[in-house]
């Protein structure tokens, strides 16, 4: 229960690093944002049908800027300062990592919470939406990249271009729920069951466990 509160209180910290200043969050939504407009305009209309189109377009677009977004917070002076003071205090690698993660994951959410809405109204969907098969795709899709992007940014702290690097690095990790995510996504908009879930579910229960054990090592490396 006091490992749980402080995680919360750790993330919370973090939360506040970020909208103090803002400019990461506030770059990366107005990036989703500019390429949700640019798929729309330059999409042919009725070549592709938005179910289709809006799916690809949200996670590929989302992966990107998260990724980007995943060095912006933890690569920075402040917040690598403030983990540097962390682990001079004793708290646990592990600790960190998860609530670093989770900062990630609220902020993502918000990302989609943004991305969401401009899809609709650039590109309606005719179809009913499955909302609770959504939601669950977001949260198990968000949760697994959150580590693993929180995990890379770590590894990648103390090297030259790491931010341009993280990307490229993340996606052969985290290329197989982007495309299950396209897939499913794709299905709820069409308001069907998708059928990815339980390898969202599978790949979620297996990455989390292993990159908060990895985390260990990896940030006493920062």
């Amino acid at each position: 229960m006091k490992n749980l509160s402080s995680l919360f209180t750790l993330t919370e910290q973090f939360l506040r690093l970020e909208f103090r200043t803002q400019t990461a969050l506030l770059t990366h939504a107005l990036f989703l944002g500019v390429s949700l407009f640019i798929f729309a305009v330059a999409l042919p209309q009725g070549l592709v049908p938005p179910e289709y189109a809006n799916a690809g377009v949200l996670w590929s677009t989302l992966f990107l800027s998260s990724s980007s977004l995943a060095g912006a917070l933890f690569m920075r002076s402040p917040q690598h300062a403030f983990t540097e003071s962390l682990l001079l205090c004793g708290l646990p690698p592990q600790l960190i990592f998860l609530a670093r993660s989770l900062t990630l994951f609220a902020l993502m959410l918000v990302l989609v919470g943004m991305a969401l809405p401009l899809l609709t109204l650039f590109s309606p969907v005719s179809h009913s939406t499955g909302l609770a098969s959504l939601i669950a795709i977001i949260l198990l899709a968000c949760a697994s990249y959150a580590c693993v992007a929180s995990l890379f940014s770590s590894l990648m702290a103390k090297e030259r271009f790491s931010e341009l690097l993280l990307p490229v690095l993340v996606l052969p990790i985290t290329l197989p729920i982007l495309i299950v995510c396209v897939k499913a996504t794709t299905e709820s908009f069409l308001g069907l069951a998708p059928q990815g879930l339980f390898f969202l579910l599978g790949y979620a229960l297996v990455m989390i466990p292993a990159s908060t054990l990895l985390s260990e090592y990896v940030i006493e490396m920062e």
